[in-house]
């Protein structure tokens, strides 16, 4: 499949659809703009409402997980500026806001360990000294009832993906967002271990972490992922976590969209009208009132979040739909996308949802939203396809991995596995000459399943493809031997 077969569709509804038409109207600026406006939307959504299953009445968290695979020079950044202003600009606002509240909150509950421990303390002494200790046990369960609560740390804006600092900020607040315009600082700290938790959050599901220090933590998470990342960065990090991202089920999760290099450059640049800047204000001012109403249900403890339903037409459509999708799944042509088709009502249920939030429609959700989301979901199917198809590479993209894999047979033969800055080094000596370049051959490397990089760092061959090819002498050259050792071996 041709990249420029893969056209973001302007199918949202509303606002929405009004921004993409303005600001994504190639399709770079749509691939782009698209989903990163969808994970704010989502950012907001997740803490307000959920969306009740068509079949079932399972009620599904608005939560999702939006990616943006781009080229170098593509105007990540400058889309992820329209796309999440308002949520850079609301998360300073509450830092602001929050600084009293955090050192009131936090002083009563210093007050109040203070207590607890002191009561504890006379509970031993009575229990040591055979004396009664009812009446401080009783006094101790009265304070376990009214330990304070943490001050709320909204977090719009994580990037620590580590498991342990993941369930802790979202026990402090349960709505976060793994948010930033570099996704590739992101995708460079991942590691297979914390795709799991990553998963729970997606589904709310609750999340605990029992440590030493600070004892039990517990969350009940509503979690937004937007990673715009370049395309390089993303094929190291599917040579290194590739099987264990997708065989997890994250990375059917996320909704990814592509911007390749031949689209680079075909941004239509023009000046920014009155009409342009209305609806700009428009968009953040719906998105600032999003976030200040998910604050909001927050503080309240997300005990009255409202439940989305669909008409009877949008029902009908979505039964429609899934036997589409049976019959999609049997035809053979997304063999590899099977895990996706699975969880594509899901995702369909989910956008219609944030739609219906962000519109703030009244009543039902009607099946002009389900059909426009069906539209844009089968747009990701077709991404998924197309990593999953791992099309022919450039030429000088082959020659690079050639060249990269002899230079790598080199190195562990005459020491031990490199590590990828190590590596990297022996290739711009070896010709291949720049880091973009070498991104790319390691990539196609790890994707043929013939190198892996190792928790650590190093860059190892895949065992099964050590035999098939002899190291270039070529390249190596060969010191003369040292003069005071000349003929030190010959009676060996």
């Amino acid at each position: 499949m041709d990249h420029n077969a893969l056209i973001y569709p302007n199918a949202a509804p509303g606002l929405l659809g009004r921004m993409l038409a303005r600001f994504g109207d190639t399709h770079k600026d749509a691939a782009g703009l698209g989903p990163q406006m969808q994970g704010m939307i989502a950012l907001g959504a997740s803490g307000i409402a959920k969306v009740e299953h068509d079949y079932d009445g399972h009620q599904l968290s608005l939560c999702s997980a939006h990616g943006v695979i781009a080229a170098a020079s593509s105007g990540k950044s400058y889309h992820s500026r329209i796309a999440l202003r308002s949520a850079q600009t609301f998360r300073d606002a509450i830092r602001k806001t929050m600084r009293e509240e955090r050192l009131t909150r936090r002083t009563e509950r210093d007050i109040w360990i203070s207590k607890y421990s002191a009561t504890k303390s006379k509970v031993g002494l009575e229990f040591a000294n055979g004396g009664d200790a009812i009446g401080h046990v009783q006094t101790l369960h009265d304070l376990a009832r009214d330990e304070p609560a943490l001050p709320v740390e909204m977090a719009l804006t994580m990037t620590d993906t580590t498991r342990t600092a993941l369930i802790k900020q979202l026990s402090l607040c349960p709505v976060g967002g793994l948010i930033t315009p570099e996704g590739g600082q992101v995708f460079d700290k991942w590691r297979s271990d914390d795709f799991p938790t990553v998963n729970s959050a997606l589904e709310n599901e609750p999340l605990a972490l029992n440590r030493v220090k600070d004892g039990l933590i517990q969350a009940d998470p509503y979690l937004t992922i937007m990673l715009p990342v370049q395309d390089t960065k993303f094929n190291e990090f599917l040579a290194r976590h590739g099987a264990q991202f997708f065989g997890s089920g994250l990375g059917w999760r996320f909704l990814f969209s592509i911007i390749p290099e031949s689209w680079v450059g075909t941004e239509t640049n023009r000046p920014l009208t009155d009409e342009d800047l209305a609806l700009l204000k428009c968009y953040h001012d719906r998105s600032y009132a999003l976030l200040g109403m998910m604050d909001a249900s927050v503080r309240a403890g997300l005990s009255n979040m409202g439940v989305k339903v669909l008409n009877q037409a949008a029902k009908s459509r979505m039964a429609e739909y899934r036997r589409q999708l049976r019959e999609l799944d049997r035809c053979g042509q997304y063999a590899a996308c099977s895990s996706f088709i699975g969880k594509m009502p899901d995702h369909v249920l989910r956008m219609a949802g944030q739609w219906a939030v962000f519109e703030d429609v009244e009543g039902d959700i009607p099946a002009e939203y389900i059909e426009a989301a069906i539209q844009v979901v089968m747009y990701h199917l077709n991404v998924h396809r197309l990593l999953q198809a791992k099309p022919p590479r450039e030429r000088q993209e082959a020659n690079d991995a050639d060249l990269l894999l002899g230079v790598l047979h080199d190195a562990i033969r005459y020491g031990r596995p490199p590590t990828r800055s190590e590596l990297m080094n022996l290739a711009l000596n070896a010709g291949i000459s720049s880091a973009a370049r070498f991104g790319n051959a390691l990539g196609l490397l790890g994707s043929e399943k013939k190198v892996e990089v190792s928790r650590t760092g190093r860059v190892n061959l895949v065992l099964s493809n050590q035999a098939q090819r002899a190291p270039d002498t070529t390249r190596r050259i060969v010191s003369p031997i040292p003069r005071n050792m000349d003929g030190r071996f010959d009676a060996m």
